[in-house]
């Protein structure tokens, strides 16, 4: 058996960035192939904000919101991928190698801070 030696390079483009994510939705596409969309959540921005000031005492006496968003969540696609069954199943397995590592390394840690 003869083997063959692989230099993998991997690199980061500078426009690239880390986005935390909340979570996922998608779907079997036609093809067969898999679609997930990430996102994260958030609360809404108002789009206004009203300051009632008083120009004799100089003191803001209240804000209001234009909107009542305090019963909206904004949910935002952060990146989007497709990939085959194959792929899928062997990011399956290396997530949950990494969530087994993971829960192993935060037990270690509660009973190191339990001592």
């Amino acid at each position: 058996m003869s083997e063959i030696k692989y230099r993998i390079i991997t690199k980061k483009p500078a426009d690239k960035f880390s986005t935390p994510v909340d979570g996922a939705f998608g779907g079997v596409l036609p093809s067969g192939d898999i679609s997930i969309n990430f996102y994260t959540e958030s609360i809404p921005m108002p789009t206004e904000t009203i300051i009632i000031f008083d120009s004799e005492r100089g003191k803001i006496i209240n804000t209001e919101q234009s909107e009542d968003v305090s019963r909206t969540v904004l949910r935002e696609t952060v990146s989007s991928i497709s990939l085959t069954s194959t792929k899928a199943k062997e990011i399956y397995i290396w997530l949950g190698q990494l969530i087994n590592q993971s829960e192993i390394n935060r037990k270690e840690a509660n009973d190191a801070s339990n001592l």
